[in-house]
């Protein structure tokens, strides 16, 4: 089922529209997302799924990184 113009997007649905939209506009660049972004369930998921970098700038950073399951050299 694709999503038709009129059809809202949820707030997640919607980052996650774009950062796929950027990575594919930049194919030879890292984009990194802040750690606090990983709250959330989906953009945690795509984030592991895709080996997206994760920007970590303190220890609750580090802590809601790891908790999301993103790699340490992805940090």
């Amino acid at each position: 089922m694709s999503l038709s113009a009129a059809d809202p997007l949820s707030p997640e649905q919607e980052a996650l529209r774009r950062c796929v939209m950027y990575r594919s506009a930049v194919p030879m660049s890292e984009m990194a997302l802040p750690a606090l972004a990983l709250r959330n369930r989906s953009v945690a998921k795509w984030v592991r799924d895709q080996d997206v970098e994760v920007d970590v700038r303190s220890s609750e950073d580090l802590g809601i990184s790891l908790a999301a399951g993103v790699h340490p050299k992805r940090m």
